[in-house]
């Protein structure tokens, strides 16, 4: 690939690119680039809509098992496994999004969006994205997986940590991203544990009590 069709910001296993704003650097691969070389990350971006419909229907040539990223080894993660491994842990979690179930949180997520309005409102002058858009799916992903409303700014933290630390290369970065990581794992455990004694009617209810 020649020189013109490079762009020194595009770093796509670096978990900063993607906590600023990577949306024009995509639309730059998309004009220049739409099979983009990533010669320090060794990974190849696929930017096209064709393109990634093309790759998502060829697990035969585009696998998932060896890994998502090429600096970790692959994980025992859904988003790290190919069928049939893959559809067996699909076919577990499908079972908390079925048509009943997703009806059922309509009510809880309309409840989410009128209260982070409102308090975004009495702020007078607020940030949407920071005060209302990255609370909303945090919150309602935080309610499935067991999280305590009390705790939900520290799943932001712990998310923000996370995304940052993937790829870095600032060693303070990598170490809150593990700190984060830590935490999380630990929190989640002790959902997990209370679930297993005390079902209720979330994710993880439901997935640690499949059979």
């Amino acid at each position: 690939m020649s020189d013109h069709r490079r762009h020194p910001a595009i770093a796509l296993i670096d978990g900063t690119f993607y906590g600023n704003d990577p949306h024009p650097h995509f639309d730059w691969m998309r004009a220049h680039a739409p099979l983009y070389w990533d010669e320090a990350g060794q990974v190849w971006g696929v930017v096209t809509y064709a393109d990634v419909l093309a790759v998502s229907k060829d697990p035969q040539t585009f696998c998932n098992g060896g890994g998502v990223r090429p600096d970790q080894p692959a994980m025992p993660y859904m988003v790290d496994l190919d069928d049939p491994l893959h559809k067996r842990r699909r076919g577990l979690v499908s079972r908390g999004f079925t048509p009943r179930r997703v009806l059922e949180r309509e009510a809880r997520v309309r409840e989410i969006c009128v209260e982070l309005i409102e308090r975004a409102r009495e702020r007078r002058r607020f940030d949407f994205v920071t005060d209302v858009a990255a609370w909303l799916p945090l919150i309602v992903i935080g309610d499935m997986l067991g999280i305590a409303p009390a705790d939900h700014a520290r799943l932001l933290a712990w998310s923000e940590a996370m995304i940052l630390g993937a790829g870095a290369t600032d060693p303070a970065c990598v170490l809150r991203a593990t700190a984060a990581f830590t935490d999380y794992i630990a929190y989640q455990r002790a959902v997990i544990a209370d679930r297993h004694a005390h079902p209720r009617h979330d994710l993880v209810s439901i997935l640690v009590h499949a059979v």
